[in-house]
């Protein structure tokens, strides 16, 4: 498996690869070493789709960007997350209650039918490895 310091991974092998989070990054020679640490190994292990998510400094980073670019890298989409804390609300009103369970409680059938279901029409649902399906994906 593909790891670097203080990074997060997505390690889909045999279908994609993506860095969520660079982590540690010390210098604009080290965020390279890292990206073709990670070119190599998804070429090592033919793996055809390879992702990097870059938080908004690192987005910012013109040197960064620019490298990416140079490799082959494209700027697929911009994502905004916003935030609430459902807490604060007075009235909450569902159409059925739900609870919380952990993977342990449950299947895999029913995590995968969950997932899907909620990710209909969010940008997970378009994912530069949509075209796998869940059970793949997850």
């Amino acid at each position: 498996m593909f790891t670097t310091r203080g990074a997060k991974i997505l390690d889909g092998t045999p279908h994609y690869l993506v860095i969520e989070e660079m982590g540690d990054i010390d210098s604009i020679e080290h965020f390279e070493e890292i990206v073709n640490a990670m070119t190599e190994y998804s070429m090592k292990k033919d793996i055809p789709s390879t992702s990097i998510i870059l938080n908004e400094k690192e987005a910012g980073n013109i040197r960064y960007t620019t490298l990416l670019e140079k490799l082959g890298y494209q700027n697929t989409e911009t994502q905004f997350f916003y935030q609430r804390d459902l807490l604060s609300l007075d009235n909450l009103k569902m159409k059925t209650p739900f609870r919380v369970k952990s993977l342990e409680e449950t299947t895999r059938e029913v995590f995968i039918k969950a997932w899907a279901e909620a990710s209909v029409g969010s940008l997970n649902a378009s994912t530069p490895f949509s075209t796998l399906s869940a059970e793949n994906e997850f």
